[in-house]
């Protein structure tokens, strides 16, 4: 869904691929079970959800 949402803009959003440059990070992860753990973090927005709402705003939609 999160893909099909930014190729569907009618604007002409979409990704854009360039080679690597020096210094860029390769590959990165990220876990939020210690953040739910030690501080009780509860997320309210899926990652679907929050990126839609910002295409949304920024598309002026």
């Amino acid at each position: 869904m999160l893909g099909k949402d930014a190729e569907g803009s009618e604007r002409g959003a979409g990704p854009r691929f360039e080679a690597a440059r020096k210094g860029d990070v390769r590959h990165i992860s990220a876990d939020m079970e210690k953040a739910i753990k030690v501080l009780g973090f509860k997320p309210i927005y899926s990652i679907s959800n929050g990126v839609r709402d910002v295409l949304k705003v920024r598309l002026g939609e």
